[in-house]
């Protein structure tokens, strides 16, 4: 297993082959050990392999991308209203 601290991205194999009930083992585990609610998102090599090919931006583009998953769709009115914002020398895109 390794751990990214600051994203709090961990990777590990497992057996277990149904997404649903890694993310309520891991969910559960975490609510367990440390005593607060998470949301878990569990992807596979190929889950993430298929977002990274779905990217809207160019090929340069996509090498110093970052992503982020959210574990529920967002509401409309706070896409519209983060879609507006601009920071110099970034971009972000939405995208189911």
């Amino acid at each position: 297993m390794q751990i990214y601290i600051q994203s709090r991205n961990v990777v590990f194999q497992s057996s277990e082959g149904n997404k649903e009930k890694l993310e309520l083992k891991t969910h559960d585990t975490i609510n367990e050990y440390f005593g607060f609610e998470v949301p878990v998102l569990v992807n596979t090599p190929e889950g993430l392999q298929r977002i990274f090919d779905k990217c809207p931006f160019s090929e340069e583009k996509k090498v110093n991308c970052y992503f982020t998953m959210l574990y529920t769709v967002p509401d409309k009115n706070l896409v519209e209203g983060v879609s507006q914002i601009s920071y110099p020398n970034e971009e972000f895109i939405i995208t189911e």
